[in-house]
């Protein structure tokens, strides 16, 4: 019983694991490319701080990076060929309940709903103003705008149709 308690502590605590990702960056045609990645795992940081140190690789400011920003690379790195350190520390056996995201709605879909919505909104605005004869004001509370917001509807739909009636005139 005691075993079963032992096993259940040392599995519920902070047990960490260090990983190093390394990715090689070489000038291409047009831009820096990212070759596959490496990944390296650690029992413990200085382990793996001992493994870059042990492979050439050093924390530093690399002339080609802004002034005071300084990161792990290889001694040998220059800005048209460089390796990217990434090192994370992970917690391992954590009994955490997974909760997946969810899925959403396409973006697509979104601004066509947008786009319906504001089509919606400036029908129901020129409804009320320019059929009905409602003072703006009257309007943008009824929408559940601002004035303002109201006026630039009211002129960007007026730009619209002057559009269209043009590129109409210029078809015939």
């Amino acid at each position: 019983m005691d075993d079963k308690k032992d096993k259940a502590a040392k599995l519920s605590g902070t047990q960490k694991i260090v990983s190093v990702r390394l990715t090689q960056c070489k000038e291409g045609l047009v831009l820096i490319e990212k070759k596959t990645p490496e990944t390296r795992l650690f029992s413990s940081m200085e382990m793996a701080e001992k493994w870059l140190h042990d492979n050439g690789f050093v924390y530093k400011h690399f002339d080609f990076l802004k002034e005071g920003i300084e990161v792990w690379g290889h001694k040998t790195d220059q800005a048209w060929s460089f390796v990217e350190v990434e090192i994370n520390t992970i917690d391992i056996d954590r009994d955490e309940t997974y909760t997946p995201d969810e899925p959403g709605i396409a973006p697509w879909i979104q601004a066509a709903r947008e786009e319906a919505r504001e089509a919606v909104e400036e029908e129901r605005l020129i409804k009320l103003v320019r059929e009905n004869g409602y003072p703006i004001e009257q309007a943008a509370r009824i929408l559940r705008k601002s004035v303002e917001e109201c006026e630039s509807m009211l002129k960007g739909i007026d730009l619209r149709l002057q559009r269209e009636k043009e590129d109409t005139n210029d078809k015939h």
